[in-house]
């Protein structure tokens, strides 16, 4: 076909399944974006009066789905692409967290990789780290330079130019022997310019907590939900003139895939993928697009989702979540109430009894960490998607 055509190429290759699903076509975020920016030049500002900027970390949470990994990939690569018009950037990930002297080693590699020459990598020797963007083994001609002591001694505070954004995705599993980099960022103790951006499901605060990260502002916990009206079908035309189809009929697909979503970015990316299998059983005509395939493969993947986010504990208690989730309404409950709910619906018959070993308030807590409730931000705790609640009740009939 010809260079002009339709890439059926990446079309394909946009359809496969991923485990991770993320967004390739970003959209919206922009006020959570724009605090992350304002915490990292506020960081970089006093770092270079010689100040501490303690508490600077952001947090993004949010269900299964919300596009928590999304947003970390999208700052990554936005940062990446803007070279030094841009914050410093590095994604690691929670088991690299528990050396902090590798991770400090990362960070100064990331500065300016000629100065940490003593950092350098090497294929050749053993250790690597796997830190996103840098990987390979250290160099051991000599003892490495003890962690953050040697980055502030490298790169003083008061002469960085670009503050660091570091980026930590799946923090719900921290584990208290992960947290010590963090807590160091977070509390400012080098007085460096660095900024950690965390993104976890809805208990990821609670368990910063209970690892020692805490005082986090609630201006600095940011709780992604359902896209704005409009965005979906923003991204769906982004698409569409990413692959070079035809956009004729561009307007119809983004209102019908928007309308489909629950502007969810999650299920936005079910549609859209399901989109591109039409495209490709069409050879790129988007007016030759099968839309009522279109709109089943959408929801077949949508249910996979859901089957795949019910753990043991959930199934075994069907009738129980069933009768959980019909009983809080869309607009939630407080704590308390949902907290009566489970205990006035937990039963001894098989399927309403609670799991085993656990009681009234792990059971909440455990529907929380697997995205069926979520706070709404007013302290309310509601099913975040109004098909997932629809799922969850119908599944045992």
């Amino acid at each position: 076909m010809a260079n002009g055509g339709p890439d059926l190429g990446g079309l394909r290759f946009f359809s496969e399944p991923s485990d991770r699903e993320r967004a390739a076509f970003f959209v919206g975020r922009a006020g959570e974006i724009e605090d992350i920016e304002r915490a990292l030049a506020r960081a970089l500002r006093h770092a270079q009066a010689g100040q501490r900027s303690a508490g600077a970390t952001r947090l993004i949470q949010g269900a299964p789905g919300a596009g928590k990994s999304a947003l970390l990939a999208h700052l990554e690569e936005k940062w990446t692409q803007a070279g030094r018009q841009a914050p410093h950037v590095l994604l690691v990930h929670l088991g690299e967290l528990a050396d902090p002297n590798r991770v400090a080693q990362a960070i100064a590699v990331r500065l300016d990789p000629r100065r940490a020459e003593r950092f350098r990598r090497t294929e050749t020797r053993s250790g690597s780290i796997g830190i996103s963007g840098v990987g390979g083994g250290w160099a051991a001609e000599t003892a490495p330079p003890a962690g953050f002591g040697a980055l502030c001694d490298m790169f003083p505070p008061d002469r960085w130019e670009r503050p660091l954004c570091l980026l930590v995705d799946e923090v719900q599993n921290l584990e208290p022997a992960q947290a010590e980099v963090l807590q160091r960022l977070h509390e400012a103790v080098d007085g460096l310019p660095i900024v950690p951006v965390l993104a976890g499901l809805a208990n990821a605060r609670d368990v910063l907590a209970k690892c020692g990260i805490s005082r986090l502002s609630d201006g600095a916990v940011h709780m992604l939900g359902r896209l704005e009206a409009g965005q979906p079908a923003q991204s769906v035309g982004m698409m569409l003139e990413h692959f070079r189809v035809d956009a004729a009929d561009a307007e119809h697909w983004a209102t019908l895939l928007e309308a489909g979503s629950d502007r969810w970015p999650q299920h936005l990316g079910n549609g859209m993928r399901a989109l591109a299998d039409g495209l490709l059983a069409t050879g790129g005509a988007l007016a030759s697009v099968d839309e009522k395939a279109v709109l089943a493969g959408a929801e077949e993947r949508r249910l996979a989702s859901y089957r795949a986010r019910r753990s043991p504990e959930m199934l075994a208690s069907g009738l129980l979540l069933a009768a959980v989730m019909e009983a809080v309404p869309e607009d939630g409950l407080g704590y308390v109430e949902t907290l009566r709910v489970i205990e006035e619906s937990a039963g001894a018959a098989s399927g309403w009894r609670l799991p085993a070993g656990m009681g009234p308030e792990e059971y909440l807590d455990h529907l929380v960490h697997r995205g069926a409730l979520q706070d709404d931000g007013t302290g309310r705790l509601a099913c975040p998607i109004p098909s997932l609640r629809r799922f969850l009740v119908e599944a045992v009939r």
